[in-house]
C-alpha cells in the first residue's frame, strides 16, 4: 500500500494543505480525499468566510469541499492548466448550485506572479507533476 505524505504548514493564517502522493500511486484505489481530507481539514476549526485557493484543482472535488466549509461568506478559487476539466469542473459546481466559487485556467506558475490574497491554499496530487518541484 502508498504511503501518502501530508505537508502542512500553517502560519495561523494563510495556512497551506498540500496532499501528495508518490508518483508510483497513480492509478491504484486509495482514499485521498473524503474522509482522509475532512480529517485533515478537521485541525482548523472554522472555515467559515475565508478566502480559499485549490491549485490544480482538476474536475474540482476539493474544490468542492472547501466551498461547502467556506460558506456563502466565503470563497474558493480553483485553478487548473487543463481547461478541459475545468469545463467539467464548472459544471459539476452548477449541478451543486455553488454560488461561491470560480474556475480559472492558471498555472502555479503564473499564481507565483499575481496580488492574490487567501486565508488558505490547497493543493492536491499536484507537485509530482511539475517540471522543478523544488522551485
Amino acid at each position: 500500500f502508498p504511503r501518502i505524505n501530508i505537508f502542512t504548514v500553517s502560519l495561523s493564517t494563510p495556512a497551506l494543505f498540500c496532499l501528495a502522493t508518490p508518483p508510483q500511486s497513480v492509478g491504484l484505489s486509495m482514499d485521498c480525499g473524503g474522509d482522509f481530507t475532512d480529517r485533515l481539514f478537521s485541525r482548523v476549526a472554522n472555515f467559515e468566510g475565508l478566502k480559499a485557493l485549490d491549485i490544480g484543482c482538476g474536475t474540482g472535488d476539493l474544490a468542492f469541499r472547501l466551498a461547502e466549509l467556506v460558506g456563502a461568506n466565503g470563497h474558493v478559487t480553483a485553478i487548473d492548466i487543463n481547461r478541459d476539466a475545468l469545463e467539467v469542473a464548472k459544471g459539476r459546481a452548477s449541478d451543486r448550485d455553488l454560488k461561491n466559487i470560480n474556475f480559472k485556467a492558471e498555472s502555479i506558475e503564473d499564481l507565483a506572479q499575481s496580488e492574490y490574497k487567501f486565508d488558505i491554499v490547497t493543493c492536491r496530487r499536484v507537485l509530482m507533476y511539475l517540471p522543478n518541484q523544488v522551485e
